[in-house]
């Protein structure tokens, strides 16, 4: 587990290379994700995995589901495979996902990778799931020469383009009053405040009119 460097409220991110699909219903429980990303070989109905044995198998949308945790899903389901969006629609059109990704045709390694680091860095930087993703579909179509390309599929009431995954600091400033008049001083009352920060932040505001 590793903190990103980016500021806002605190990330982590767990790397599970060579998972065997054994461990994947613990795993879920465990690490309680936000976003669950599965990088690997997939068709139309299903993505490659491999048990303990080391011997392939095909986990299904419905047998995805029946992993997750039902307190608390996670809020994206990003499908980094071939073929992969009839697995991701499938997932929240019968499942209790919100927003799950898949791919529209085969993809190369390199590809799949460039997009998904395009929709994370996205998120990251404080964009919208939806800002995020159009990242991610553009950069499949560049380096797929529009061979492929990516779908998202959302639970009705979700709403794209006001998905906040990762709040970043932002400085907001209001005037005292909704008709702003400078004081007996000629200076003029604002109220200052931090956004986007943990709740254990403490914030020191401080004026100088010392211009070096």
């Amino acid at each position: 587990r590793s903190a990103t460097t980016s500021p806002g409220e605190p990330s982590s991110f767990d790397f599970l290379p060579a998972l065997k699909v054994e461990d994947l219903p613990g795993v879920l429980r465990d690490r309680d994700p936000d976003i669950l990303h599965f990088a690997a070989h997939g068709d139309n109905s299903s993505l490659s995995l491999a048990d303990e044995a080391g011997n392939p198998v095909a986990l299904t949308a419905e047998m995805l589901v029946a992993f997750l945790p039902r307190e608390r899903t996670p809020r994206i389901i990003y499908l980094n495979a071939c073929n992969s969006h009839g697995i991701a629609k499938a997932l929240v059109v019968s499942g209790p996902v919100d927003i799950a990704i898949g791919s529209t045709a085969p993809i190369t390694n390199r590809t799949a990778r460039a997009a998904a680091v395009a929709f994370y860095e996205s998120l990251l930087a404080g964009e919208t799931v939806g800002v995020a993703f159009a990242a991610c579909q553009s950069m499949i179509r560049l380096l797929a020469g529009n061979k492929a390309s990516a779908k998202i599929y959302t639970s009705p009431g979700v709403d794209l383009s006001a998905e906040v995954m990762h709040r970043v600091p932002t400085i907001v400033a209001e005037f005292d009053s909704g008709k702003p008049k400078p004081g007996a001083d000629n200076h003029y009352r604002l109220n200052l405040g931090l956004l986007g920060c943990p709740p254990t932040t403490v914030q020191i505001v401080f004026f100088t009119n010392d211009e070096t």
